[in-house]
């Protein structure tokens, strides 16, 4: 309940021939007018899906690191009577005036729990946003009778755009605005790519769809270590080289074949070709980024016709049909990878992760005297390890350095776990000690081979 009756400047509407009201609220008032839903409300209570804190945190991040943010509006019920107070008496049901919700009232949110928490969560790293403001929709409910409904109709008629008009309208995601550029310059996707739907009609004459091609991209720069500009034109350069060594695709751009005739016929028309070519592509770029373009060329000698036996158990089941699955997806860029003589790149292993805390076991042993005074300890401070001495000189490493991943996990085999880090430290700490100034060295040290 509201700690006084609360006041505020509204615009009063007609929806379902009740009156609602639509009001301007500060964010600084959004926890007074709009409080969170209990935490130990009941089944028959509830009228909300449980708050996510991970996407909480993710409204915050898209409102503290873009300066065009927008929020549509909130909803909320309000369980007692609503008075409205015109200044507009020319008109019956709408105008401007003021709305007051007494104090013995309940609100509860409709829709925006997510955005609610964000901007309130966002307003204790940047107090300068208290004064912005959000739409809150007002609706008097008495008894909440059609809260519950007024939440599922307001997810389920609400049509969220599909990925390929996505990828089109973004201007905020790098990967979205080097898939139109793409499609602007490459000569194989240009006039042939599906920008507003997420699929391809039968009768259609494009041969990918926008998103298709974002998710390519990020498949195939991933882990490569150069910034958006060169992405741009390795891209370009890479489809520009497919067209040439692809029959199929150079068939195409000579009008010999027609796309519908490749899409229907052909492994490189279909979308399990494009999401392997993301998996060779990236391994062929990480094994052979000096040499790439020589490898593609022997993509010329490979037959993509869906009817080559070769195929069959690769790409394509026993009953005729496409293998769209991970594993018939990884078969074709295994098999792919093979012809082109592409050496399989190292992956991220454990042996890898735990040779860089060898490493930093190393540094340590090297900085440390057998005639030193101060105590050493290890202990966890807010995600890192922090190594103490007696003197509370300290040397702290986040978990990344060590392991690669922010935060290991017992369900990635391939990573480290806290435990096992904390071992192999304590390991160390069992058997040296140091004085502050040479642990102060063994940090600098640490970061420097860290930033490499």
């Amino acid at each position: 309940m509201l700690k006084s009756d609360f006041k505020v400047n509204a615009i009063r509407g007609i929806q379902a021939k009740k009156s609602y009201y639509s009001v301007m609220l500060k964010y600084k008032d959004l926890e007074t007018l709009v409080p969170a839903i209990p935490e130990n409300m009941t089944d028959e209570e509830r009228n909300q899906r449980d708050l996510s804190q991970a996407r909480v945190n993710k409204i915050e991040k898209y409102m503290l690191q873009n300066k065009n943010y927008i929020f549509n509006s909130l909803t909320v019920a309000v369980d007692g009577k609503i008075r409205f107070d015109t200044v507009d008496s020319d008109v019956e049901h709408f105008g401007l005036g003021i709305i007051t919700i007494p104090k013995d009232a309940k609100v509860l949110i409709n829709d925006g729990q997510h955005r609610r928490a964000g901007i309130i969560q966002a307003l204790a790293t940047d107090p300068e946003l208290r004064e912005e403001t959000i739409i809150v929709e007002v609706h008097e409910d008495i008894g909440f009778e059609n809260s519950k409904q007024w939440f599922v109709d307001i997810n389920e008629n609400a049509v969220k755009p599909n990925r390929s008009l996505s990828t089109l309208l973004d201007n905020r995601d790098k990967d979205s605005n080097i898939a139109r550029i793409i499609m602007k310059n490459s000569d194989l996707f240009r006039g042939r790519t599906e920008c507003v739907k997420s699929s391809i009609s039968s009768s259609s004459a494009n041969l990918v769809t926008l998103n298709q091609i974002k998710n390519i991209t990020t498949k195939l720069t991933r882990d490569l270590a150069i910034d958006v500009d060169a992405k741009e034109e390795l891209m370009l350069d890479f489809w520009n080289e497919m067209s040439k060594n692809v029959k199929d695709y150079k068939n195409i751009l000579d009008n010999k074949e027609d796309v519908k005739t490749v899409r229907d016929i052909k492994l490189c028309g279909r979308s399990v070709f494009f999401n392997a070519v993301g998996e060779f592509g990236n391994n062929l770029f990480r094994s052979h980024m000096k040499d790439w373009k020589n490898k593609l060329k022997l993509l010329s000698k490979i037959d993509f016709h869906k009817d080559n036996e070769h195929w069959l158990g690769i790409a394509v089941n026993k009953n005729g049909t496409l293998d769209t699955t991970r594993n018939g997806i990884l078969a074709l860029a295994s098999d792919i990878q093979s012809t082109l003589g592409i050496v399989q790149p190292p992956k991220k292993s454990e042996k890898q992760k735990v040779t860089k805390l060898d490493e930093f076991v190393q540094i340590l042993k090297t900085a440390f005297m057998k005639d030193v005074k101060a105590e050493l300890n290890v202990r966890r401070y807010r995600g890192k390890f922090e190594i103490v001495d007696s003197e509370k000189a300290h040397i702290r490493l986040s978990l990344k350095s060590l392991t690669g991943k922010a935060k290991p996990t017992s369900q990635d085999s391939s990573e480290m776990t806290n435990d096992e880090i904390q071992d192999k430290i304590n390991e160390l700490m069992d058997k040296a000690k140091v004085e502050n100034e040479i642990a102060k060295k063994a940090e600098k040290e640490i970061k420097a081979k860290s930033s490499k």
